[in-house]
């Protein structure tokens, strides 16, 4: 049943929400007495080579920003906090915990220090010219409502226990559908184009860049990745369906990883809304099987990816326990649509070891 998949997903050492915040929260204070900073978000950038200094500076943003807004229940809200980053939109906060839709005209303080932080990310990295911040009308946020319901309707546990790594949703006017910015804490961007798009699409880019806040966490609080591990000296992956572009695309490990996690949960949510569709009459369109197949293939394809030489000795004990989780979760759902969408067990097939790329071998 897709509902035990749901559960699966969501607990454990390396799905519980709660134990992986309780960790978290427990990390940003060993940080700051480490560093025994008043004002972490100050420091600056590489004035302390270890990862924990980024990790106080993001903690101590996210303080800044939403002071408060952790001592909000994951069910709901009765009212703001003091001083809160623009106003707090109660149907948001029903559905998905302590989420906030920052107001960019807002003159409360903590919104001011949130919105010249996000300016002056983009600029650093020169996106402001093509990520214009901006309003929506009740009626486009009511679109973000139902796509945020319809994820609580389909994965109820997972919904809990992604959705409070996020506490901000902001709107933009641009060709970028959705995006979050590691730079920008628990942040989720989402285009005004998406909100006139089907319900399933939204809650897919909502679920989705909401994993990957939740992917920040696991990343500093279990082992994913073997003792001294580094993006930058990683083997790579060829991803396969990038052949064809100008540039092809290479994974390091840690990408590797947070993907194969975002593309098995969307195929679980799509799975989930397949099966009510068609369980209510509901006539199946290739529409229909093209947004279950392609999560599931590429969830499938990277976590294969992971067992190859090279790349699976990059991956420590917690990383390969999510693989078997995520594994697992792909193969019922692929019992599931047995006789409704076929789904081949491994995503690509003979993937050449070409696709697997050491730096050594980069650099011969």
């Amino acid at each position: 049943m897709i509902g035990d998949v749901d559960t699966k997903i969501a607990s454990g050492l390396v799905g519980d929400g709660k134990s992986l915040i309780a960790d978290r929260d427990i990390l940003y204070s060993g940080a700051a007495a480490i560093f025994r900073e008043d004002a972490p978000s100050r420091l600056p950038s590489g004035s302390h080579p270890h990862f924990l200094a980024d990790t106080v500076k993001r903690v101590n943003l996210d303080y800044l920003i939403v002071e408060g807004a952790r001592a909000i229940s994951g069910e709901g809200v009765s009212e703001a906090p003091e001083d809160s980053p623009g106003p707090l939109r109660p149907r948001l906060s029903g559905v998905a915990g302590s989420w906030w839709v920052w107001d960019k005209d807002s003159d409360a303080s903590p919104s001011i220090a949130y919105g010249n932080h996000l300016e002056r990310v983009l600029r650093q990295h020169e996106l402001d010219d093509i990520l214009r911040t901006t309003r929506v009308t009740e009626e486009q946020e009511e679109r973000s409502v139902a796509a945020l319901s319809l994820v609580r309707e389909l994965l109820p546990q997972v919904a809990a226990t992604t959705f409070p790594f996020v506490h901000h949703l902001v709107y933009l006017d641009g060709r970028i559908l959705s995006m979050n910015l590691p730079q920008v804490p628990e942040s989720v961007f989402i285009s005004t184009e998406l909100l006139g798009r089907d319900t399933i699409e939204l809650a897919d880019a909502l679920l989705h860049e909401s994993l990957h806040e939740k992917m920040v966490v696991l990343r500093l609080t279990r082992r994913l990745m073997r003792a001294g591990y580094t993006d930058d000296d990683s083997a790579t992956f060829l991803l396969p369906w990038s052949i064809d572009y100008e540039k092809p695309r290479h994974f390091n490990a840690g990408r590797i990883i947070s993907a194969a996690h975002v593309y098995a949960h969307l195929a679980v949510l799509h799975c989930a809304a397949l099966l009510r569709d068609s369980s209510g009459g509901g006539v199946m369109t290739d529409l229909h099987r093209s947004r279950i197949s392609l999560p599931y293939a590429r969830a499938a394809c990277l976590l294969d990816a992971m067992t190859r030489e090279h790349v699976r000795d990059e991956f420590g004990e917690d990383g390969r326990l999510l693989r078997e989780v995520l594994v697992e979760a792909l193969e019922s759902v692929r019992a599931e649509l047995h006789g409704v969408v076929e789904l081949e067990p491994h995503g690509w097939l003979g993937m050449s070891e070409s696709a697997l790329i050491t730096p050594s071998e980069v650099a011969g």
